[in-house]
C-alpha cells in the first residue's frame, strides 16, 4: 500500500485484483487491501485457497494465505475463478489458467505441498494463473511465479492469444533450476520472437545472469519498474 501511494496508484479504486497462486508472497496483501476499502472482483485460479506448505523433508511451514472465501463473503467481495484457457477479463486483458504441463523438464518441486481432502501432495501449482494486456504492439504477459513452468506458460499463452506476445514480465522459478533445466530455459527465452524481457526475483541470481546476455531487450523487474506502451493507456 505504501508502495503503491509513492507511485501514485490508488489499489482500492481497481475493479479487479488477480492473485497468481495461493502462496502469502503473493496475496498476502489481500486482506490489506480489502480491510483498506476494495470493493472489486478477486480473480483466482481453481485451488488457489488450498492449504500450501514448504517441507525440508523433517517439518512443515505454511505457505498459504491469511485469508479464505469465508472473510470474501463477509467483505462483499466477488470472486471469480479462471475455469481454464483463455477468459476476458476487460477490453483487452485476460485470464490464463490450467497450463498443459508440455515441457517434461518442468517438474514440480517436491519441497512444495498442497493439502487436498486431508491429504498432502506435491503441489502442482494448477491454481497458478497469468494475465495477458493486449497493447498496440502485441500482448504483454504478465506472469505471477511460473510454478507449473514458465516455458509451459509461455506456450499456453503463444497458443491462445490471437495475436503475437510482444513483452513478457514477471517471475520464471528458475532460481531452484538444475544446470541444465535452466539452460533450457534460458535458451527457450531467448529464442523467442520477443520484444520486451522483464524478470522477477524467483529467476535467481544465475538466471538473471544468463537472460541479460539477451541485451537491451531484457531488464530485471523490480518494484517501481514502469513499462510504457505508445498508444496503451496511460
Amino acid at each position: 500500500m505504501q508502495n503503491a501511494a509513492r507511485l501514485g496508484i490508488d489499489p482500492i479504486a481497481a475493479d479487479y485484483v488477480a492473485i497468481s497462486h495461493g502462496h502469502y508472497d503473493h496475496g498476502g496483501g489481500t486482506r490489506a487491501l480489502i480491510e483498506a476499502g476494495f470493493k472489486g472482483t478477486l480473480i483466482t485460479g481453481k485451488g488457489m485457497f488450498d492449504k500450501k506448505y514448504a517441507t525440508d523433508g523433517v517439518s512443515l511451514e505454511y505457505l498459504g494465505l491469511d485469508f479464505d472465501e469465508g472473510f470474501l463473503g463477509e467483505a462483499g467481495i466477488p470472486h471469480r475463478i479462471a475455469k481454464g484457457g483463455m477468459e476476458k477479463i476487460a477490453d483487452g486483458i485476460f485470464v490464463l489458467s490450467a497450463f498443459p504441463r508440455i515441457h517434461t523438464e518442468e517438474v514440480a518441486n517436491p519441497r512444495f505441498l498442497v493439502e487436498r481432502n486431508g491429504q498432502r501432495s506435491i503441489d502442482d501449482f494448477s491454481d497458478e494463473i497469468s494475465l495477458a494486456v493486449d497493447s498496440p504492439k502485441g500482448f504483454i504477459l504478465l506472469l505471477g511465479c511460473s510454478h507449473p513452468g514458465v516455458m509451459n506458460i509461455i506456450d499456453a499463452a503463444r497458443a491462445a492469444l490471437p495475436g503475437p506476445i510482444y513483452a513478457v514480465i514477471g517471475g520464471t522459478h528458475l532460481v531452484e533450476a538444475s544446470p541444465e533445466r535452466l539452460e533450457i530455459a534460458v535458451r527457450f527465452i531467448k529464442n523467442l520472437d520477443i520484444e520486451v524481457i522483464g524478470v522477477s526475483h524467483c529467476t535467481g541470481t544465475r538466471g538473471v545472469a544468463e537472460l541479460a546476455k539477451i541485451g537491451k531487450k531484457f531488464f530485471k523487474n523490480t518494484t517501481g519498474h514502469a513499462l510504457f506502451i505508445d498508444g496503451l493507456g496511460n
